[in-house]
Parts: C-alpha cells; structure tokens; sequence
C-alpha cells in the first residue's frame, strides 16, 4: 500500500474529527457567541452555511493536515467536500447517525493506534504489520459513506413525503432544522 493512500486516510479521519467537534460548536455557539451574532447565524441560512464552510477550511489550515503540494486550491477543494459530507450526515434519521458515530470512533481508535508516538510500544510503527488496519480504515470508510448516503436518501424521502408540496430541495439541504423536528 503506497504512502500516498497512507496518508489519505489518516488526512480523511482528521478532517471528520475537526467536522465533529465544529458541528458541537455550532450546537454550543449560542452560549459563546454574542446574542445578536448569535441570533443573526441563526436565522440567516447562507451565512450560516457559507460560515461553516469558512470554519472547515481554516480548521484544516490551522490543524496541519497536509494535502497533496499543500496548496490553497486543494484545501478549497477538501473544505468543500468535508462540508457536503456534514450536509449529507446531518440530513438523516437517528438510527443511520448512531450507526456512522459507531463506526467513526472505531475509525478514529485505529486512527490513534497508529499514529500515537508511544515509544513504549513502538509494535505498531510496523508498516508490514499497518496493511491489516489500513484495509479495515479502507473499508470501514466505505461503509462510512455509503450508509451516509442511504441515510440521506431514506430521510430525503421521508421529508419529501411527509411535506408533500411544501417540500423544496434548497431548504431540505441548507436550512438548519427545527429542534423539535424528527
């Protein structure tokens, strides 16, 4: 397995542990921001999506994430990409998000196992022995996205349902749900 796919994986498993502490953040702003700001980010929905997309970004810059020649394009690109995947995630049924947590935490254990720089138990800095955990992150990645992308589904479906003509696609993807909505 080349180094390149190597580090692809680890840079996709740190790019959805920034995505998950910023969606706490944006669950949390209210208590951190000033009211009016606050008020403003809730009720105006492209800069509200327009800030996270934003938020991606410099996260990734300030994290280290490295990406292929490093350069502001690329992270553009991926900052794009993160941000899709948090539209799709966040636009689903609790059963599809528990499911993808469960696997994100498993994906982010292996994750620490084997970049964590424990000199104590130097075992795993064993490429040979790393094919095993990065053929589970390859397919644990996988499952990762494809329930992401029935969860959608079975929850566009839902919605599109269950709002009969009222239902348009613009809101569906981009305004923030109601609290009390299921």
């Amino acid at each position: 397995m080349s180094d390149f796919l190597r580090k692809d994986i680890l840079n996709f498993i740190s790019g959805l542990s920034l995505l998950f502490i910023l969606s706490i953040f944006e669950n949390i702003k209210h208590g951190f921001l000033a009211a009016q700001l606050s008020d403003f980010i809730s009720k105006n929905d492209l800069f509200r999506n327009l800030l996270f997309l934003i938020l991606i970004f410099f996260t990734l810059e300030v994290s280290g994430v490295t990406i292929s020649n490093n350069k502001i394009e690329n992270k553009v690109v991926l900052s794009i990409i993160l941000y899709i995947f948090v539209l799709l995630f966040s636009k689903q049924t609790i059963y599809f998000s528990l499911f993808q947590l469960l696997i994100f935490f498993t994906m982010y254990g292996i994750y620490y196992y084997l970049t964590n720089d424990d000199e104590e138990n130097v075992e795993h800095v064993d490429v040979k022995g790393n094919d095993t955990y990065y053929n589970t992150l390859y397919v644990l990645t996988g499952l990762l996205l494809f329930s992401t992308l029935v969860g959608f589904m079975f929850y566009y479906l839902k919605q599109r349902e269950d709002k009969g003509e009222n239902f348009t696609i613009l809101k569906f993807l981009f305004k923030a749900r109601d609290k009390t909505q299921k």
